[in-house]
């Protein structure tokens, strides 16, 4: 899970233009979140940086949100329908893409060997801990897909002496497999 921005001109039209109407997955708001998030996610799952397919769903973070302010653009996040129903409507307690007094980076890290992701030790780990179960970060089906195409990507780095291919999925763990190799190029 990387840190998120969006962008001002997202934010206001919500703010501005939907903020009394209640939430409902159609319509004109809707669509323009659903637009709107999977390009500044690029394509992908908002938690798990997985591919979004065609039966990906926008969540509210906070699901009791949903209903006093359900186009809340601080609340909205395109996520795998997999990963949503998983959720459902359990909120997390502190892990938010879009956090940027807490964001993700300064709260998790990637153990490269398992392909999963861990809470760092801070005040705030029982936390983020339950939050990495809630979000699905570490679900088998996503640990998979995540370490077969790391796999490749990694084969690519290593056969074709690539430093920095084409790579879009799972851009966080990707990032923490090129630190680690950094580190063994420096030794």
């Amino acid at each position: 899970m990387r840190y998120l921005i969006k962008p001002d001109t997202f934010v206001s039209y919500l703010v501005d233009d939907f903020s009394d109407i209640p939430y409902t997955s159609s319509g004109t708001a809707y669509e323009y979140c659903k637009t709107n998030l999977r390009s500044i996610q690029n394509g992908l799952c908002a938690y798990t940086e997985i591919s979004l397919g065609a039966s990906s769903q926008i969540d509210h973070w906070d699901p009791v949100i949903k209903f006093i302010d359900g186009f809340n653009p601080h609340n909205l996040f395109m996520i795998s329908s997999g990963i949503n129903l998983q959720k459902r409507t359990r909120k997390p307690n502190i892990l938010k893409p879009d956090d940027s007094k807490n964001p993700p980076q300064n709260l998790i890290s990637y153990n490269i060997t398992l392909n999963e992701f861990y809470a760092l030790k801070t005040e705030l780990y029982e936390k983020v801990k339950e939050d990495i179960e809630i979000l699905g970060l570490n679900e088998i089906n996503i640990v998979t897909e995540r370490k077969n195409k790391i796999k490749k990507w990694f084969e690519s780095v290593r056969l074709l002496g690539f430093r920095d291919p084409d790579f879009e999925d799972f851009p966080t763990a990707v990032e923490f497999y090129k630190q680690e190799l950094l580190r063994i190029d420096q030794n």
